[in-house]
């Protein structure tokens, strides 16, 4: 019985490796035939598609990790950036409603971190702030906790109080306040949960 159950365990991770390892090759694909192709429209629909609905398969593909002393760069670490853009860019030319959701669920369960992450956090600030009643309407779609977890996403950064990240929040909570007071009572109580953890590493950083 343990071997059976070691046999399927190898043979899901398997699978999962030969997924992504399509995946990957099916994004640089269907963007490089976005941006070349007289088929354009139809191959940015298919980059849209594929493109990554959660943060861990969003960082498996453009994202990095350590182990030790060394640093290892996911399979399209490198066309993070123009991947990253291109999709961002095409929020005036696909569904809105799906377009939000998408960026949502790449939020969930979240974390901040350099490179493609960054990127990514970047453009979905703009995007909220400028499109901020339309985002706020997908957002009232998911629970509570979803809701936090978003939010702690958004505003996660290496040194939380620095002036740009605390102007950040401001601007933010400015806009949130006018359209939805629920999102907003989530918004300040994830804020505040996450700015005293932070507090509280810095102190004991400073004490040891």
């Amino acid at each position: 019985m343990k071997r059976i159950i070691v046999i399927l365990i190898v043979f899901v991770f398997a699978y999962k490796a030969q997924s992504q390892v399509a995946l990957d090759s099916l994004l640089v694909k269907y963007y490089d035939l976005a941006t070349t192709s007289k088929d354009n429209n139809l191959y940015t629909e298919k980059f849209f598609e594929i493109f990554p609905d959660n943060f861990q398969l969003f960082d498996s593909i453009y994202g990095w990790h350590e182990i030790g002393d060394s640093l290892y760069l996911h399979p399209l670490y490198f066309e993070a950036g123009e991947h990253i853009d291109f999709f961002f860019d095409l929020f005036n030319t696909m569904d809105k409603s799906g377009f939000v959701k998408k960026v949502i669920n790449i939020s969930l369960n979240g974390h901040y971190a350099v490179d493609a992450v960054n990127i990514f956090k970047h453009l979905m600030t703009e995007l909220l702030l400028n499109n901020t009643e339309q985002f706020l309407k997908e957002l009232a779609l998911y629970t509570d906790t979803e809701i936090k977890s978003f939010w702690h996403f958004f505003f996660d950064n290496l040194i939380f109080d620095h002036p740009y990240c605390l102007k950040k929040h401001v601007e933010v909570y400015e806009k949130v306040k006018r359209v939805n007071r629920r999102i907003l009572i989530l918004m300040q109580e994830q804020y505040c949960d996450d700015f005293n953890e932070y507090l509280k590493h810095e102190y004991d950083w400073d004490n040891n």
